[in-house]
């Protein structure tokens, strides 16, 4: 038992709940490849120090120590595991508990020497980009080269003078940064690349009195830009009319993400928790019957099975976009320089409306989602991604179990859909047939987040599965199994029917497929902000 504990990263190891989480995670990759699973876990251990990790690095990394250990294709396995994300194009980043396990185990299972090893040949890789590469800014090789000097005590005073002096010259333009949205993103991303680091390595955390600082310079930025906001929302029965007391005021916190020419995005904080993703088998038979009010049996029976088996699932805390993307949003963003591919300025349907400005963006695929967040990586410094199917279904609830996060059913005046085929006993109203604008029928949910019912399909970051077997429990995108040029949506349209819009339903599309129903809002981890 010791010896296979040992080889699925499962040693014990005192921690919190994160830990705990992260130590899960490692073990379900691992236990993936049971017959190589010695070497898979090895390049994970080697893989952890690096701050931003892509294929070519991984690669070199495998060939300097593990080339007789394990194959090639282990680096693409890694790389779209659950242990890590996509934050750039062909840039990934460890989750930070993920990252420090497994660097705890490194240091414990291959030794300091080893680990000084990969530090100087993470070192050699940076310096070989920096001479070799002009494409490369200093700032996109500052985390790696960093988090490589901590680790080797003849470089760690260097590395510890280089950060307090990065912080300081950012620091001395705090005041310039409120108004200035790059130096304020400068200020966020020099604070967050300190934090990691000392979160990652023992050895920063003697040196305290930074890494407090730079948790205090990214506090005040958020107090600068964040803020309390109010809203309403309502709980339905299953005629659609508001319950006893079904009214009520809620409030949030959000951070503002100044995109320039007054548009912003709006972030909302979403706490972490537990909840219970998908349908049950006891409400199988009621809701495959609401489907069969529109669909024949066999496609009732397949889209219902989508959303099983129900489980319990554990989501860190994060911010999402109070509304989908809007199109002056994207127009905005449309314009900054590409990251992987370019983006059409105006690619929506209905951007012929007097109000279209605020209506959400639509017809832009999976793709072009992603390379709206890439520019915004690129140009805020803060992680922004889609959000994962599991996230996306908890932010939906916010915490409730019914159908809908407004109830038992949704209506034409609390949801734009298309409410000509509604949801058990609403009444049938005549449909808008087309978008509106973001957060105008007024109401939320209890997280203060609207439309994340009709309006337009959002896109999630997962490949599609054709039901929730075997997906992660820990909240992460499930990237692997199946085709990845399939992916998830969730939410319904304007144009769908209303079980087309509950929590639990899911969809699938092709990544470059751009309808007038398809749009989509963004995350940010809450560990960058």
């Amino acid at each position: 038992m010791a010896d296979n504990e040992k080889q699925n990263g499962r040693q014990d190891h005192p921690g919190d709940e994160a830990s705990q989480q992260a130590q899960q995670t490692i073990a379900r990759f691992i236990n993936r490849f049971s017959q190589s699973a010695e070497g898979y876990l090895s390049l994970a251990r080697h893989a952890a120090m690096p701050f931003i990790l892509t294929p070519e690095l991984l690669n070199y990394i495998r060939t300097e120590f593990l080339s007789d250990q394990v194959d090639w294709v282990a680096e693409a396995d890694l790389l779209l595991s659950d242990l890590c994300r996509e934050i750039g194009y062909e840039q990934y980043t460890m989750k930070p508990d993920v990252r420090a396990r497994l660097i705890a185990e490194a240091k414990r299972e291959l030794g300091e020497p080893r680990m000084e090893e990969i530090a100087r040949r993470l070192l050699t890789w940076v310096n070989h980009l920096a001479q070799t590469n002009p494409r490369i800014r200093p700032r996109d090789l500052q985390a790696q080269q960093w988090g490589a000097m901590v680790y080797l005590k003849e470089r760690r005073e260097e590395a510890v003078r280089e950060m307090t002096s990065a912080l300081g010259k950012v620091e001395a333009a705090t005041e310039a940064a409120r108004e200035d949205f790059l130096d304020r993103a400068e200020v966020a991303r020099v604070s967050a690349v300190i934090i990691d680091l000392a979160h990652q390595l023992d050895q920063l955390k003697e040196h305290r009195e930074l890494v407090e600082h730079a948790a205090l310079i990214t506090r005040l930025l958020n107090g600068a830009t964040g803020a309390v906001f109010n809203f309403e929302t309502v709980t339905l029965d299953a005629r659609g009319e508001v319950i006893e007391d079904g009214r009520r005021k809620g409030a949030a916190r959000q951070f503002i993400e100044d995109l320039g020419d007054e548009v912003a995005l709006e972030m909302v904080e979403i706490p972490g928790g537990t909840f219970l993703m998908g349908t049950s088998d006891e409400d199988y038979e009621k809701v495959r019957k609401e489907y069969e009010r529109y669909w024949d049996k066999e496609s009732a029976e397949r889209w219902v099975r989508s959303e099983m088996p129900r489980r319990e699932v554990t989501v860190s805390p994060f911010f999402i976009g109070k509304f989908t993307v809007t199109q002056k949003q994207w127009r905005i963003v449309a314009g900054w320089g590409k990251v992987a591919r370019d983006l059409e300025s105006d690619p929506s349907h209905f951007k012929y409306r007097k109000d279209s400005d605020n209506r959400p963006v639509e017809r832009v695929s999976w793709d072009d989602a992603k390379e709206f967040c890439a520019r915004l990586v690129k140009k805020t410094g803060r992680l922004y991604r889609l959000p994962t199917e599991a996230e996306w279904e908890y932010a939906c609830r916010a915490r409730t179990i019914t159908p809908f996060a407004f109830g038992e059913t949704i209506t034409h005046e609390h949801v734009n859909y298309n409410s000509e085929y509604p949801y058990a006993e609403a009444k049938k109203q005549k449909s808008r047939g087309e978008t509106i604008p973001v957060g105008s029928l007024g109401v939320a949910n209890a997280f203060g987040l609207f439309d994340m019912h009709g309006n337009v399909w959002e896109w999630c970051e997962d490949v599609w599965h054709g039901n929730h077997d075997g997906a992660p429990t820990n909240g992460s995108a499930w990237l692997s199994g199946k085709d990845s040029s399939l992916r998830v949506v969730r939410g319904g349209s304007w144009a769908d029917v209303g079980f087309g819009c509950r929590s639990a339903d899911r969809y699938d599309y092709h990544q470059v497929v751009r309808y007038g129903s398809f749009g989509f809002r963004v995350v940010v981890a809450a560990w960058t902000s």
